[in-house]
Protein backbone atom coordinates (compact mmCIF):
# COMPACT_ATOMS: atom_id res chain seq x y z
CA UNK A 1 0.00 0.00 0.00
CA UNK A 2 1.61 3.26 -1.06
CA UNK A 3 1.92 6.12 1.41
CA UNK A 4 0.58 8.49 -1.24
CA UNK A 5 -2.59 7.85 -3.20
CA UNK A 6 -3.31 9.06 -6.72
CA UNK A 7 -6.16 11.41 -7.60
CA UNK A 8 -9.72 10.24 -7.18
CA UNK A 9 -11.74 10.54 -10.39
CA UNK A 10 -15.26 11.96 -10.17
CA UNK A 11 -17.89 9.25 -9.51
CA UNK A 12 -15.31 6.45 -9.86
CA UNK A 13 -14.28 6.01 -6.21
CA UNK A 14 -17.23 4.65 -4.26
CA UNK A 15 -18.44 1.94 -1.93
CA UNK A 16 -21.92 0.45 -2.23
CA UNK A 17 -23.43 -0.55 1.10
CA UNK A 18 -26.19 -3.16 0.99
CA UNK A 19 -28.58 -3.57 3.92
CA UNK A 20 -30.78 -6.67 4.00
CA UNK A 21 -29.72 -7.50 0.40
CA UNK A 22 -30.87 -4.15 -1.08
CA UNK A 23 -28.48 -1.37 -2.11
CA UNK A 24 -29.09 1.26 0.55
CA UNK A 25 -26.18 3.76 0.37
CA UNK A 26 -23.36 4.70 -1.96
CA UNK A 27 -20.42 6.42 -0.32
CA UNK A 28 -18.56 8.38 -3.01
CA UNK A 29 -15.24 10.16 -2.56
CA UNK A 30 -14.94 13.72 -3.79
CA UNK A 31 -12.73 14.11 -6.88
CA UNK A 32 -9.62 15.57 -5.22
CA UNK A 33 -6.01 14.54 -4.71
CA UNK A 34 -5.60 12.46 -1.56
CA UNK A 35 -1.99 12.71 -0.40
CA UNK A 36 -2.10 9.85 2.09
CA UNK A 37 -4.21 6.77 2.69
CA UNK A 38 -5.32 8.37 5.97
CA UNK A 39 -6.89 11.20 3.93
CA UNK A 40 -8.86 8.63 1.89
CA UNK A 41 -10.08 6.96 5.10
CA UNK A 42 -11.06 10.30 6.65
CA UNK A 43 -12.97 11.19 3.48
CA UNK A 44 -14.81 7.83 3.53
CA UNK A 45 -15.84 8.39 7.15
CA UNK A 46 -16.96 11.97 6.48
CA UNK A 47 -19.00 11.03 3.43
CA UNK A 48 -20.58 8.10 5.29
CA UNK A 49 -21.68 10.49 8.09
CA UNK A 50 -22.97 12.99 5.50
CA UNK A 51 -25.22 10.53 3.66
CA UNK A 52 -26.40 8.60 6.72
CA UNK A 53 -26.75 11.52 9.11
CA UNK A 54 -24.47 12.63 11.91
CA UNK A 55 -26.60 10.98 14.61
CA UNK A 56 -26.64 7.55 12.96
CA UNK A 57 -24.06 4.99 14.05
CA UNK A 58 -21.14 4.55 11.72
CA UNK A 59 -21.79 1.27 9.90
CA UNK A 60 -18.23 0.67 8.75
CA UNK A 61 -14.96 2.00 10.09
CA UNK A 62 -11.71 1.85 8.15
CA UNK A 63 -8.31 1.81 9.84
CA UNK A 64 -4.86 1.96 8.25
CA UNK A 65 -2.30 -0.33 9.85
CA UNK A 66 0.94 1.23 8.62
CA UNK A 67 3.21 -1.52 9.99
CA UNK A 68 1.32 -4.08 7.88
CA UNK A 69 0.58 -1.68 5.00
CA UNK A 70 -3.09 -2.66 5.07
CA UNK A 71 -6.49 -1.09 5.50
CA UNK A 72 -8.85 -2.92 7.84
CA UNK A 73 -12.62 -2.69 7.62
CA UNK A 74 -14.65 -3.07 10.83
CA UNK A 75 -18.43 -3.36 10.76
CA UNK A 76 -20.61 -2.35 13.71
CA UNK A 77 -21.50 -5.51 15.67
CA UNK A 78 -25.25 -4.87 15.88
CA UNK A 79 -25.72 -5.04 12.09
CA UNK A 80 -22.78 -7.18 11.01
CA UNK A 81 -24.94 -9.95 9.55
CA UNK A 82 -27.24 -7.53 7.69
CA UNK A 83 -24.77 -5.45 5.67
CA UNK A 84 -22.55 -6.12 2.67
CA UNK A 85 -20.02 -3.91 0.88
CA UNK A 86 -18.83 -3.60 -2.70
CA UNK A 87 -15.96 -1.32 -3.77
CA UNK A 88 -15.53 0.31 -7.16
CA UNK A 89 -12.39 -0.59 -9.08
CA UNK A 90 -10.70 2.74 -8.29
CA UNK A 91 -11.54 2.77 -4.57
CA UNK A 92 -10.58 -0.90 -4.20
CA UNK A 93 -7.20 -0.10 -5.76
CA UNK A 94 -6.68 2.85 -3.43
CA UNK A 95 -7.38 0.98 -0.21
CA UNK A 96 -6.18 -2.49 -1.17
CA UNK A 97 -9.45 -4.42 -1.47
CA UNK A 98 -10.59 -6.61 -4.34
CA UNK A 99 -12.95 -4.84 -6.75
CA UNK A 100 -16.18 -6.50 -7.84
CA UNK A 101 -16.34 -8.63 -4.69
CA UNK A 102 -19.15 -8.26 -2.20
CA UNK A 103 -17.74 -8.35 1.32
CA UNK A 104 -19.92 -9.48 4.22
Amino acid sequence: MPAEVENAIAKECYCNIYYDVALRWTVTLLPVHYYRISHVIDALHSEQRRIMGKNVMQIVRFTHISSRKRVLMCVHNSIMTRVKFEFSLDLARMIGFKAGTIFF
